[in-house]
C-alpha cells in the first residue's frame, strides 16, 4: 500500500500506483506550462517555464525532506521516480543546506514558475472562479507531492509536515493578492 494507505494508517514506501498518479498530475502542470510557454513564444517573450518548474518544484521536495535534518534514501528514490530526475541523496542533502543557508527568503518566496502560471491562468481563464480554482489546483499539487515525499520513508516527521503546511499556506495567502 501507498502514502494514501498510510494516511489511513498502512505503513509502506510509496506505491507504484502512487508514483504514476504523482507523475499523471505532474505531466498535468507541466502541459499547462508547456501552454504559456507556448503563448509567451508568440508574444516575443520566450522562457524555459517548465526546466523552472522542474527545478521549483526539486527544491521544494528537497526543502522538505531536509525540514528534519536528513535526507532519507527512499525521498531521494521518490524524487527521482516522481520527476525522472537522477540526484544523489549527497546531492539533495548540499542543495537541502544551501536552502536552509537562505532561512525564510526561501520560505517566503513564490516560486518563479508558479508566480508566472497563475499570472497566465488569471489572464487566460476569464470565466468566473476559473483561476482561483486553477490556482489552488497548483497549490493543491505542491502539497499532495509534499505529503508524498514526506511519507515516502514510511515514517514523516512533524518538521516535514509543517513545513508542507506553512510553505503550501504562503502559496494559498500570495493567490489572494
Amino acid at each position: 500500500m501507498g502514502f494514501f494507505g498510510r494516511i489511513t494508517g498502512k505503513a509502506s514506501a510509496l506505491s507504484k500506483d502512487d508514483v504514476n498518479a504523482l507523475k499523471e498530475q505532474y505531466g498535468s502542470v507541466i502541459a499547462l506550462t508547456r501552454e504559456c510557454e507556448m503563448v509567451m513564444a508568440q508574444a516575443g517573450k520566450a522562457i524555459p517555464l517548465s526546466e523552472q518548474l522542474v527545478n521549483d518544484l526539486l527544491e521544494y521536495v528537497i526543502y522538505l525532506c531536509s525540514a528534519d535534518g536528513k535526507v532519507m534514501p527512499a525521498e531521494v528514490e521518490a524524487i527521482n521516480s516522481i520527476f525522472g530526475s537522477t540526484l544523489s541523496q549527497a546531492e539533495c542533502e548540499r542543495i537541502g543546506k544551501e536552502i536552509e543557508a537562505m532561512g525564510e527568503s526561501w520560505q517566503t518566496r513564490v516560486p518563479p514558475s508558479f508566480a508566472v502560471l497563475y499570472e497566465y491562468i488569471k489572464a487566460t481563464r476569464t470565466e468566473l472562479l476559473e483561476a482561483p480554482k486553477l490556482g489552488l489546483a497548483l497549490v493543491d499539487f505542491y502539497r499532495t507531492v509534499g505529503i508524498a515525499i514526506a511519507h515516502s520513508d514510511c515514517r514523516p516527521d512533524d518538521k516535514e509536515l509543517q513545513a508542507i503546511k506553512a510553505y503550501c499556506d504562503m502559496l494559498t495567502e500570495r493567490l489572494k493578492k
